[in-house]
């Protein structure tokens, strides 16, 4: 599941599905939700920057 299920309300029976706004109001982040945080950002940004270095050489 991802961080962001706890802020997801499902109506059953519902049409409008798409839409599912947060019911309470949001926590700060604690020290370790920001460490799981930042090193998900790591990863995305390296795995990002290594495909933009293999295809611009691929296509270049």
């Amino acid at each position: 599941m991802s961080r962001l299920a706890p802020l997801i309300t499902r109506r059953p029976g519902s049409r409008a599905a798409a839409l599912a706004l947060p019911t309470e109001q949001a926590e700060p982040f604690t020290e370790a939700q920001t460490e799981a945080w930042l090193a998900d950002l790591r990863l995305f940004v390296t795995a990002w920057l290594g495909g933009v270095v293999f295809f611009g050489t691929l296509l270049g």
